[in-house]
């Protein structure tokens, strides 16, 4: 099921190697506009979005090791709600980092409408990320 945020989710998930490092901004899911996609026996995932800039937002997610056969449910809700959410708040732009090479969050963003804008050399902890934006 996917329901909203709660406090802590996000430190719930059996994040994917790849998002290791991310995980230790956790916290800032408490700060943030916020999904969680779970069950009764764990939390597999966090998505959540913050205003950047007028008319601009920011997508984070955490997305669990063990999330494969409930990422569907995510993913559908996803393409429903981000361009509700975007009609709502005037958002025309929404960014999505994802780290270069971690394919599993590139197929996300693309499955979500986002598409590639650019590399970003050494972006975080000196590891290069993928910009994505999706425009509405």
């Amino acid at each position: 099921m996917i329901r909203a945020y709660q406090s802590g989710d996000a430190h719930k998930v059996l994040v994917q190697k790849a998002q290791i490092q991310e995980s230790i901004y956790a916290d800032n899911f408490e700060n943030i506009y916020a999904y969680t996609l779970c069950d009764d026996t764990a939390v597999y995932a966090v998505f959540g979005w913050r205003m950047a800039a007028p008319y601009s937002a920011e997508c984070f997610a955490l997305i669990g090791q063990n999330c494969r056969t409930k990422l569907l449910e995510l993913v559908r809700f996803l393409i429903r709600e981000i361009p509700i959410i975007m009609r709502q708040c005037y958002i025309c732009r929404v960014t999505f980092t994802v780290k270069k090479n971690f394919l599993a969050g590139e197929r996300l963003a693309k499955l979500l409408g986002f598409s590639f804008v650019a590399l970003l050399p050494r972006f975080f902890l000196n590891d290069d990320y993928q910009l994505f934006e999706r425009i509405l």
